[in-house]
């Protein structure tokens, strides 16, 4: 469970079967901040436009119950593949640095305990 303490995750694409496990291993891993659970992974969830109701429920489950909070992307003219166009267009904006040899050094040896 090291990667799920350490780290924030972003989980794209998966089945339902591997929901139940992921829904397991955020609970089991809630993290508490004042008083209210604190998101600290991250779920893009595909909906259509006539589903904000659903979406909201399932939301707001989500971020109570597993500790995910879930981005939603809007699949009425593209479907799934409206998916590629928001990790584009997440991609021109996220800066992302590479670790430096220590920082790389530590998380190995981490791993390895």
């Amino acid at each position: 469970m090291f990667l799920f303490d350490e780290f924030t995750v972003l989980f794209i694409g998966y089945s339902i079967e591997e929901t139940e496990i992921l829904e397991h291993v955020f609970r089991k891993n809630l993290v508490v901040s004042e008083g209210r659970p604190e998101a600290r992974h991250y779920r893009l969830f595909p909906v259509f436009s006539h589903q904000g109701r659903l979406f909201h429920r399932l939301q707001y489950y989500y971020r109570n119950h597993c500790n995910v909070e879930l981005i939603n992307f809007n699949k009425d003219k593209n479907n799934h593949r409206q998916l590629v166009y928001v990790i584009q267009d997440w991609a021109g904006r996220i800066a992302v640095k590479s670790p430096g040899f220590s920082e790389k050094a530590k998380l190995i040896e981490r791993a390895f305990q």
